[in-house]
């Protein structure tokens, strides 16, 4: 289908900064919406907001406060290397 629609500034901002043509991020937005409604606290994979060096810094913040019977991720991470 074709449809011709007004695209807010703010999503077009969004898709520069992703680095991603307009209409690649509508489609994509789209999908999600027609897309099963997921369990509780499952996230879909895809094009991320964040950019590689926000995405890391997340993830390691995230690793120091979480651990699995104690063990931290760190640790996990490590006893996997040897």
């Amino acid at each position: 289908m074709v449809m011709t629609i007004d695209i807010p500034e703010k999503v077009v901002e969004r898709a520069a900064a992703l680095g991603l043509p307009v209409s690649t991020l509508v489609s994509q937005a789209l999908n999600e919406i027609g897309e099963e409604p997921l369990p509780e606290g499952f996230v879909r994979l895809g094009t991320s907001p964040l950019n590689p060096v926000e995405a890391t810094r997340i993830i390691r913040e995230l690793a120091s406060h979480y651990t699995l019977d104690g063990i931290k991720i760190k640790d996990l991470i490590e006893e996997g290397r040897h």
